[in-house]
């Protein structure tokens, strides 16, 4: 069987995909020739996922912008029906975890598709792009958390610590700097290889100049209390419990533990043999 390559030039708006791919318009699919031939493909037996970030994923499936997403409640368009009442905080009323909410997938195959596939579920966000942009984002949200609930004469001291052990990572060469902006934290842009810098263990280095992620940004009376309304505080009790011993979790065992459990997702993406996925669990 021959298979052809395709290539789209210019940047992935949906106009541009159009342009190469031909429009399709209301469902009419005659004159898109990516959506033929995947169409044959499946016809054929082929199994068809797709994979890509976000906004290139709602151009190819839905033809939309990616701030459409927003303006519904589940934030998921693509996944979910228009009416589906879940939105990204529901939890599971007796668990409280996010993995137990029943979620109804849509059924249909969206008109504006320029893509064939059998499910929904065949079209997956692409993972390890998502880890980068959790990273940049986190890092970004640590940052401002500094700034907004640090004492006014340690915001400097706690931020410019944190950047100083980024830089004992080289993570951005010569040094790393947090872009700050009128007393906030602007976007942190990562790439793949920068991003495992951030997360990785301190003794992968070799180096004795590198300390862990945190060290020296959260004092021993910096805390969050355990308070068992609070969903993901109740989740992570149960997950760790010996470190709400004394009724909190402390900063630094909390900054910790975001580290730890994002640098595991990193090492299961990237391992290109088989994984045992539970021994992944933090």
């Amino acid at each position: 069987m021959n298979f052809e390559i395709f290539f789209v030039q210019g940047k992935d708006s949906r106009f541009v995909l159009d342009q190469n791919l031909g429009e399709v318009t209301l469902g009419n699919k005659s004159t898109n020739w990516l959506y033929l031939q995947t169409q044959r493909l499946s016809d054929l037996g082929v199994k068809l996922t797709y994979s890509g970030d976000q906004p290139f994923l709602l151009r190819l499936i839905l033809g939309i912008d990616p701030d459409y997403g927003t303006k519904y409640p589940s934030k998921m368009p693509m996944y979910l029906a228009d009416s589906c009442a879940v939105k990204p905080t529901d939890v599971h009323h007796v668990t409280k975890q996010r993995t137990d909410v029943e979620i109804e997938f849509r059924d249909d195959i969206p008109k504006q598709s320029l893509v064939h596939f059998d499910h929904i579920t065949a079209v997956t966000i692409d993972a390890t792009h998502a880890c980068i942009r959790i990273t940049e984002g986190d890092l970004q949200k640590w940052a401002n958390k500094i700034l907004a609930e640090k004492k006014e004469n340690l915001k400097n001291w706690a931020l410019a610590t944190l950047e100083k052990n980024l830089t004992s990572r080289e993570v951005k060469l010569p040094n790393f700097k947090f872009n700050l902006e009128k007393g906030s934290c602007g976007r942190v842009s990562l790439s793949g290889s920068e991003a495992q810098l951030v997360l990785a263990e301190s003794d992968e280095f070799g180096e004795p100049y590198v300390s862990s992620l945190f060290a020296g940004v959260w004092l021993k009376s910096e805390k969050i209390l355990y308070d068992k309304n609070v969903d993901c505080l109740l989740v992570l009790q149960q997950l760790h419990p010996s470190l709400f011993v004394r009724g909190y979790i402390s900063m630094s065992d909390a900054a910790e533990l975001w580290r730890k459990s994002l640098y595991g997702v990193f090492r299961l993406l990237r391992n290109s043999t088989s994984v045992d996925v539970k021994a992944y669990k933090f």
